[in-house]
Order: structure tokens, then sequence, then C-alpha cells
């Protein structure tokens, strides 16, 4: 099978679809990432990313740029672009993640033998700032969009339950780890040291409870590895809680060592409608080292978490909940191991790529993938 995705972020952005087509290409399938344009004046890290992240063997990457700005017309050009990689590419299965630019595919995919899938991982029209593109998302968009898909595939229960009034057919395909953990000692789930959380730094992330954790907690190192719009903010203030590290964003696998030598892992979430829907790719990359997890109360982080992690309410629960754990070695690791097993047994790409396989194509072509 050939499959061709139009990716929201540039490849060298560590995020979902880096580990679901790596692992799509060691099954033997011919994989086309296809970037988003680059545009002039672009500042967000996922197309500006100041690591790179390598390309596995088997996954071929399209990388766009335009002196254009964004606006109308960047969104008219990529959808052209869009056109033309179809017809250029000739894919069995086109993947769309991000419905302003995959319009003009998704009308064209509609009337072609390629199958579609919109693989909706995020409430998109909250992450806009602009009332009438936030509307037009919403109410038309993402509505056109899913009807014209064969699939959407969603990774959060409420995403799901948004589409389903729109879309022909809709398939739970959770984050996860990159592939199955290895065997781990007792040292892993018991041992480590400080607190940290990884991830971006949008305003969906609770800097301020990061901030407290330091001030409550004075001798635990609290680390938060990642860039985005708050980092500043939260630099500022490691002036003055010495205690608080913000190094910057880092790579995938400095992010995974840190991990490793943590004791206590942090999902700090602002609880919104946006975050209600998300499975951050994170919190199974936490399990996967065999971490005790302290999180705040969003629908699908409470969900998948369930007696693998622990919930707060408010930054006085949170600090209770990460002291708590700090001082008893034997609960973390509770936690840790029942957060392990689910990545184990679930959440990791050589699971999730079958999951998405099922979804997108018929029982014959998962079958023969999984024969080989």
């Amino acid at each position: 099978m050939k499959f061709l995705f139009f990716s929201s972020a540039v490849w060298d952005y560590y995020q979902r679809l880096t580990p679901l087509c790596a692992e799509l290409a060691r099954l033997g399938h011919t994989v086309v990432f296809v970037e988003p344009i680059r545009y002039t004046g672009a500042l967000p890290a996922h197309l500006d990313p100041s690591r790179s992240t390598p390309v596995p063997p088997g996954v071929q990457v399209v990388r766009r740029q335009s002196a254009l700005r964004r606006g109308v017309s960047l969104a008219l050009l990529q959808n052209m672009r869009n056109l033309h990689a179809l017809r250029q590419h000739k894919p069995d299965v086109a993947v769309l993640s991000d419905v302003a630019f995959g319009l003009a595919p998704a009308l064209y995919l509609r009337f072609s033998r390629t199958k579609a899938v919109l693989d909706y991982i995020d409430d998109w029209p909250e992450w806009s700032r602009v009332s009438w593109e936030r509307w037009t998302l919403r109410h038309i968009l993402v509505p056109t969009v899913a009807r014209l898909a064969d699939v959407c595939t969603v990774t959060a229960e409420r995403l799901g339950d948004d589409l389903r009034r729109h879309a022909r057919r809709v398939a739970y395909v959770p984050n996860g780890t990159a592939e199955p953990p290895p065997p781990l000692d007792e040292n892993a789930f018991h041992g480590g040291s400080g607190v940290l959380y990884v991830g971006g730094l949008t305003d969906r992330i609770d800097v301020a409870l990061l901030v407290e954790l330091a001030r409550q907690m004075p001798n635990v190192p609290v680390t938060a590895l990642g860039d985005g719009p708050q980092r500043g903010c939260l630099r500022e203030t490691t002036r003055c809680v010495p205690n608080l590290h913000a190094p910057g964003p880092v790579s995938h696998e400095e992010a995974m060592q840190a991990i490793r030598t943590a004791a206590v892992c942090l999902v700090p979430y602002v609880p919104s409608r946006l975050t209600d829907r998300c499975f951050p790719i994170k919190l199974a990359e936490y399990w996967a080292c065999g971490k005790a997890v302290v999180a705040s109360d969003t629908h699908e982080v409470r969900r998948v978490g369930e007696g693998r992690l622990r919930i707060y309410q408010n930054a006085s629960e949170a600090v209770a909940a990460v002291q708590s754990l700090l001082n008893n070695p034997q609960e973390r690791a509770t936690l840790g191991k029942a957060g392990y097993e689910a990545v184990r047994d679930c959440y990791n790409y050589r699971t999730l790529a079958l999951r998405f396989l099922s979804a997108a194509c018929d029982d014959d072509t998962v079958q023969e993938t999984m024969t080989s």
C-alpha cells in the first residue's frame, strides 16, 4: 500500500505522524510525508522547530516553502499544491491532517479510487484566536471534510463524539510511543529524582502550577522541557525560583532520557473544551519509562488513566499528590507499572499502526501486513 500523509507539522517537529509513518514503512508500506508549506514569517514551532528528527528508511519527506504570509492566499496555494501531490504520487490512501488545507483534496478524493482518511487529533477550531476563522472551522470546514472522508480517525473519545454526526465512519486510534517499551528493572519504577514536564509550553499548559510546585517544594527540582509562547514567562520566573528549570526544547531522545531519570512526571493541562479532547503523546512516553504521573482532571486523560495516574483538581491537590509520590517509592512503582502495561499492550505504534491500517484499509491488507 502507498500512503500519502498531508501533515499539519513539518517532519522535524516530533508528533503523532512521526512514529506512525516510521512503523508503516517498517511494515513494508510506501510512505510519503508531505510537509505543510513553511510560509514567510512563520513562528510556530510546528513549522520551524529548533531540532531535527531523523527520517527512517522507507519514508519520503516532501518539504515545501513559500514567500506568501499566512492568510487566504496561502490556504488556496496549499490546497492546490496538495492536489498536485495527489496526482503526482497516486497513493492508495491519503491522510488529511488539516481541514483548511484539505478541502480541495477531500473533494478530489471523493471522486477517485484513493481512500481518504481525516486524522482528527485535536479540537482545531479552539486553537484559533480569530472568531470568524473559528466559526468557519467548526461549522463548515471540519464537518465538510469529515463527510467527504471515507473514515475519520480520532485520538480522543470526545473528538469522536464531535465528528460522529458528520462522518461516514469514526475509528479510535489514540496516540502512543514509537515502539513497545523494553523490559524495565525495578529501579526504573522506584527510582529517579525530581519532577518533570515535557511538551509544548502553549496556552493549554498550566505554567502557574509548575511555578507553584517549585515554590512549595524548594528542595525538589522541577523541570519543564519544551518551547512555546509561555516559555519566556517561565524562564523569567526561574530567576527567583532556583529549583525551577526551563532550558527550552530538546531532541526527542534527550526528552526520553530526561523522563527515564525523573521520579514524577506531569500532565499540567488547563481544563477546557480543548484539553478534554487531548491524549498527550507524552503521557504514553512517561508510562513507557515506568513513571508515576500526576495530571489535571481532563476528560480524556482521566478516561485512559483511571487507576494508572493521580488526578488533581487544584494546585493544593497537585502539590500533595507529587509530594506523596516522591515520599513513597512503592506507590510510584505501582502507578508506573500500571501505565507501563497499558503502553506495552495498547499505546505503542507497533499496535496502533495495525489499528490505523484496519481503519484505513480493507481486512485483507491488514492480514497481509500482519503475516509479513
